[in-house]
């Protein structure tokens, strides 16, 4: 199973690559697996997942694989761009697993 990939806004406008992977109904994960990194996931974390009905989501820090780059960028950043992202998936805020 590939996972999805689409551009979306991190905290400061920039295009940040986001994989969405699993069922698209599915329990929604955020899955951060270091910085800096691109955000890839596992396929045995993703089949896993997606027999327990999760849907992985994990984005590639600004500057690495396809997000740009956002100059004076700190570590704590990180939490702003997981909130723009789940701002942009509007299913979180609808299912109520982000409030």
């Amino acid at each position: 199973m590939s996972p999805e990939i689409k551009r979306m806004p991190g905290a400061r406008g920039q295009m940040l690559d986001v994989e969405l992977s699993g069922p698209a109904d599915g329990r929604p994960l955020i899955f951060h697996n270091g910085t800096p990194m691109r955000g890839m996931m596992f396929e045995s974390m993703i089949r896993d997942g997606a027999d327990r009905g999760i849907r992985h989501i994990a984005y590639s820090r600004p500057g690495y694989a396809g997000s740009e780059r956002s100059e004076g960028r700190t570590v704590a950043d990180c939490a702003a761009d997981v909130e723009a992202i789940a701002d942009a998936l509007t299913w979180f805020r609808k299912t109520g697993y982000l409030t």
